[in-house]
């Protein structure tokens, strides 16, 4: 039995733990979601992020058409000079520009203004100690994320540290989960940071730093699980990931102006530049942001210029100052929107991102935030979950087990509801309840894995000669070392159905088929009533009943004699069969062992119940009798039993003398209960050896029934012994080979 509990012990241990390392993998995925969650808080309040809500102002431009680079540099330098809080430009595709300029003078602005947030698609460059080299064969990272622009390698943190902050630049230190670049004697930093996600070196992240007064910092000191910034702390976790309260919904529309819109004011200010140079009025042309400051500042004193002598260039002078004050109207229209926001310039038409941002810069100016439980930490309290719901639906009954599983959810709903409206800690309420669901999930399947093996078992011992539930019984009273296979004496009790007459019968017609037809009902009666089949013989079917499953003995005395009952009953309409029918049962001590050889594995009994069935089966035949039971089975069972007394028997190589009885079917009962009445008045005093007074009642037993066998037989015996008296010392016992 332990050989068997060790067979699915190891290799379940291995497969549970193999399935909890995996769990690791979707409890990542599913860390933060909690939202379905969110009517659990007492904070309900829901923000709307309209502009005059309290989020800061921002201006979104689409650009859906081509441009030149020196038109694009010219557009970065108008929203330069309407003072800006911070410009963020996706640079992710660059294939919008319609020339293939050097594009130095733009990294140049990007590098040396500090309200300037841009990025790239990553090149071949980059990638340097990462799995596969770079990102450009990494779809996931390339698919995913984008990054500050440099042209350093990135490496992969794997340690935490401080931030060091200056005027102009961040150095970031390694961390884990983080990707990043450090170029100090260049002055360069690159962070990788995810659009849409809420990481610790997120973009939202980045501006709240570049909004903040950052002037006064020396550095943000990061903890394992927070980030001080001043007198400020932001939590998240080991991995980066800042947690919100989910139920502060931050609604923020976004509203596009596409580059489009703004007509062909960006062409005609080339066009008036142009005219100035050709005037004289502008003497150098570079691209630099003070030049095109120059150029703005006489753009905005153009009406102080004098008209010119010459007729061509005073018909310029005119035409440049009504593009001039085009291009001053233009400005005064977008320096309400454009001054102090965030200016967003996409490539995409995809503004989630930028909502997105916004509601999560908006978050983090209000310090609406959770605490995060580390992660580590997080994923051993699913498990631990994970393992009681496993543990529990194993070992107790499924019902029960079900409902502690439930119960375990509403804990955790609980836990979740106090962690985050009192301690303000952001449970990870919802993958804990996955948890326990998948616990419960494969408690009920090993469940029924550890059963199959014990059932298996039993279906190697007992093979086809029980009925499925019967073996599924014994499997379960096995497993709970309720019973064994083990040598050793047991009482049970044993039945032999006689078929000698049967087949006689089925000889005699040539009729082989209906033969097996009777053999398979007999078994499946048997089956039927928990008995087991224990061989099949030409002449009888032998079982036996309350071994190796233990029962009060009254339970399977009660399937014995059912099964006697039921297989009469059976045939009852077939009197070809019903006629010939013998059945046998007897209650004995008897030793039963396991035999296993190479060929064999089958649990038998020894002992001398097969031949006392078969010296029943005699005296059944004597007196006609169709369920012969033995004095021990009268005696164990707990009902009243519907029987005749018949003979005490001394069965050949058998000293203990037996009393036997008839036994009846309901309904044949209700037929002979007045003849069962007289016969056992006679029998009194057939064993008193009063022949006379005993016939008397013997003669009216066949007054009411002249076919009944038993009452014909002791009525002669009552003559025979009238003329010839036994000797003195008759015991009343008959001997049966």
């Amino acid at each position: 039995m332990d050989t068997i509990r060790l067979k699915f012990i190891i290799p379940a241990f291995i497969s549970l733990f193999v399935i909890i390392a995996s769990l690791y993998i979707p409890h990542v995925f599913l860390y933060d979601n909690n939202t379905l969650f969110s009517f659990l808080h007492l904070d309900t309040l829901v923000e709307n992020g309209q502009q005059n809500k309290g989020v800061r102002k921002y201006f979104s431009l689409l650009q859906d058409k081509e441009l030149d680079l020196g038109e694009f540099i010219d557009l970065l330098y108008f929203f330069s000079s309407m003072d800006p809080a911070l410009i963020v430009y996706d640079r992710t595709n660059s294939s919008f520009f319609s020339d293939r300029m050097t594009t130095d003078t733009m990294n140049d602005f990007i590098k040396n203004n500090n309200k300037v947030i841009t990025t790239s698609k990553s090149s071949s460059l980059k990638g340097m100690g990462i799995i596969r080299g770079n990102y450009l064969h990494n779809d996931l990272i390339l698919n995913n994320f984008v990054y500050l622009q440099t042209k350093n390698s990135f490496n992969l943190s794997n340690s935490m540290g401080d931030i060091l902050l200056f005027p102009d630049q961040f150095i970031i230190p390694p961390y884990k989960n983080s990707l990043y670049t450090n170029d100090i004697a260049n002055g360069n930093v690159d962070i990788l940071y995810k659009m849409g996600k809420r990481y610790a070196f997120t973009l939202p992240f980045l501006i709240y730093l570049k909004l903040t007064d950052i002037s006064q910092l020396e550095r943000l000191k990061f903890e394992e699980t927070s980030v001080k910034i001043g007198p400020n702390t932001l939590y998240y976790d080991e991995r980066g990931r800042i947690s919100f309260n989910h139920k502060k919904s931050i609604i923020v529309p976004v509203t596009l102006t596409k580059l489009s819109d703004f007509g062909d004011v960006l062409e005609k200010r080339t066009e008036l530049i142009k005219t100035l140079y050709t005037l004289g009025i502008i003497k150098n042309k570079d691209s630099s942001i003070n030049s095109y400051l120059d150029d703005e500042s006489v753009i905005d004193t153009i009406y102080n210029i004098p008209e010119f002598t010459n007729t061509e260039k005073n018909a310029l002078l005119t035409s440049a100052k009504r593009l001039a004050s085009e291009w001053k109207s233009f400005k005064q229209i977008y320096k309400n929107q454009l001054g102090e926001s965030i200016i967003f310039i996409s490539r995409q038409n995809k503004t989630g991102w930028i909502s997105k941002t916004l509601s999560d810069v908006y978050i983090l100016e209000k310090k609406d935030q959770l605490k995060r439980i580390i992660y580590t930490f997080s994923f051993l309290i699913s498990v631990l979950f994970f393992l009681l719901c496993f543990l529990f639906v194993f070992y107790i009954r499924t019902l029960l087990s079900v409902l502690f599983s439930i119960t375990i959810i509403i804990i955790n709903l609980i836990l979740y509801f106090f962690a985050i409206n009192y301690l303000k800690y952001d449970y990870p309420v919802f993958i804990t309840i996955i948890f326990c669901i998948t616990g419960t999930f494969f408690g009920l399947f090993y469940k029924q894995l550890y059963f199959l093996v014990w059932y298996k078992e039993v279906s190697r011992v007992l093979g086809q000669n029980i009925s499925n539930e019967y073996k599924k019984n014994i499997a379960c009273a096995f497993k709970n070392n309720e019973t064994d296979f083990s040598s050793g004496f047991r009482i049970a009790s044993f039945m032999n159905v006689d078929i000698s007459g049967i087949l006689e019968y089925e000889k005699n017609d040539t009729n082989f088929i209906y033969d097996g037809k009777v053999l398979q009902d007999i078994e499946f009666l048997i089956k039927s009533k928990n008995g087991v089949i224990n061989s099949i013989t030409p002449s009888c079917v032998s079982s036996y009943f309350g071994v190796p499953l233990r029962t009060e003995n009254a339970e399977y005395i009660s399937n014995n004699l059912d099964a006697a009952k039921t297989i009469v009953t059976f045939f009852e309409k077939d009197t070809s069969v019903s006629d010939t029918l013998k059945i046998a049962i007897h209650v004995k001590n008897e030793y039963f062992d396991l035999l296993q050889t190479e060929d064999v594995v089958r649990y038998r009994n020894i002992g001398s119940s097969i031949n006392i069935l078969i010296g029943m089966k005699v005296i059944a035949s004597r007196f006609e009798c169709k369920i012969l039971i033995s004095a021990s089975v009268v005696k164990l069972s707990s009902e009243s039993l519907k029987v005749r007394m018949l003979d005490r028997v001394r069965i050949k190589g058998h000293e203990r003398v037996e009393r036997f009885f008839e036994y009846f079917t309901d309904e044949d009962y209700k037929e002979k209960e007045k003849i069962i009445d007289y016969f056992h008045a006679g029998l009194k005093l057939f064993e008193l050896k009063m022949w006379d007074d005993s016939s008397y009642y013997f003669r009216q037993c066949l007054k009411l029934d002249p076919e009944d066998v038993p009452s014909k037989i002791y009525l002669k015996r009552c003559k025979d012994f009238i003329y010839v008296a036994p000797d003195e010392d008759w015991d009343g016992v008959y001997e049966v080979e």
